[in-house]
């Protein structure tokens, strides 16, 4: 070894010991970031999802409440009359499919929602059977019709406002003003 200068084999040393350290790194945040693709796709798929039974939901929930006999049955309460019992019967059995729906969009969102979705459109569910069974002949009156109505307004409101956070979307959405609906 020449006392004045580097020994001949330091350089490809240093120089080997620079490219096992780079493909080590390469490797390890290579496989960070495919990771975290794998996880957004996985992300954006089940999203998608949720968003279509989301948009399922209140076309349910909407069509359950704001036609046929339902509407019927609501319009006679707030004008102070009183449905016959063939009008109930038809408003509970119409209820009754979309008490049906909501259940099934329940259990497919058992198993992709997060659980404050979930509960969200769990309390949807139980004020929708709620509702219909406020439409039974004998048991019908203006102000349990409209209480549950009410009440399964807000927790479509509240579903919205948990889904629209959950994807990301600016939440803040007016409550329903339940004079009008």
């Amino acid at each position: 070894m020449d006392p004045a200068g580097a020994p001949w084999w330091g350089v490809p040393v240093i120089a080997g010991g620079f490219l096992l350290l780079g493909a080590v790194l390469g490797f390890v945040f290579n496989r960070l970031n495919e990771d975290r693709k794998a996880k957004q796709a996985a992300a954006i798929r089940w999203d998608s999802e949720l968003r279509e039974i989301g948009a399922e939901v209140l076309t349910t929930v909407n069509e359950m409440t704001r036609t046929g006999a339902v509407l019927e049955v609501r319009t006679l309460y707030v004008r102070g009359g009183k449905p016959d019992r063939a009008t109930l019967l038809q408003a509970e059995r119409q209820t009754n499919e979309h008490v049906e729906s909501l259940a099934g969009f329940l259990v497919e969102c058992q198993l992709i929602a997060p659980p404050n979705v979930y509960a969200a459109l769990n309390r949807i569910s139980r004020s929708a059977w709620d509702f219909q069974g406020t439409l039974y002949p004998n048991s019908s009156s203006a102000g349990r019709v409209d209480a549950a109505h009410k009440q399964l307004l807000r927790d479509v409101w509240e579903f919205v406002e948990t889904l629209r956070a959950h994807l990301g979307v600016e939440t803040g959405l007016p409550k329903p003003d339940s004079n009008n609906e």
